[in-house]
């Protein structure tokens, strides 16, 4: 998955009021464990106070373009930067990308061998993250390339089916040794 990040050209306030402020940044809900990190450190080091608003990146990024507000613009998915581009709200070409992910296939602790997309067959029920955001999008495409979306797209979870997921989400987090298997998106070349 691929973070990009960019400046927003839309803001109201003047160049006086924003540097003598904070400054708003609008960041991918996914990124709401690292970045308060991070910008502890940035205001440590004397830059600006930042304040964040966390939320799925295509609302932020009409919330973006619609109001003018926001000073820093990080996004899960490249299309909603080209679209803030297309709207006037951030300088074509100036977005950075700062970071990857990668997919992770999480199973229960009883599973004892490594799973690999084309195991998946196997599961009874299979979660993903919905299509209409960045980690279920690349989660599909990722199963399309390994030959086996069509095959488990019946078997994967509806919302409203997955509230025993987040347990295991954050067991697999706290204790990385319980993921098996990575599945790594591949660039093309």
């Amino acid at each position: 998955m691929q973070l990009n990040g960019a400046i927003l050209t839309g803001d109201s306030r003047t160049t006086e009021e924003a540097s003598d402020s904070v400054l708003l940044v609008l960041a991918a809900a996914s990124l709401a464990d690292v970045l308060p990190r991070i910008g502890d450190e940035w205001e440590r080091l004397g830059g600006t106070p930042l304040v964040f608003s966390f939320d799925a990146t295509s609302r932020l990024a009409v919330q973006a373009s619609q109001s003018g507000a926001g000073d820093i613009f990080f996004s899960a998915d490249p299309q909603w930067i080209r679209w803030l581009e297309e709207q006037g709200t951030v300088s074509l070409g100036s977005a950075v990308h700062f970071a990857a992910n990668e997919l992770v296939i999480a199973v229960s602790r009883d599973v004892s061998v490594p799973v690999e997309p084309d195991k998946l067959l196997g599961f009874e029920r299979i979660a993903l993250a919905g299509e209409n955001v960045p980690a279920g999008k690349y989660a599909r495409t990722a199963l399309e390339r390994a030959g086996v979306w069509s095959e488990i797209e019946e078997t994967w979870l509806e919302e409203g089916q997955y509230e025993g997921l987040w347990s295991g989400l954050y067991e697999a987090r706290s204790r990385p040794e319980s993921c098996i298997g990575r599945m790594r998106k591949r660039r093309r070349r």
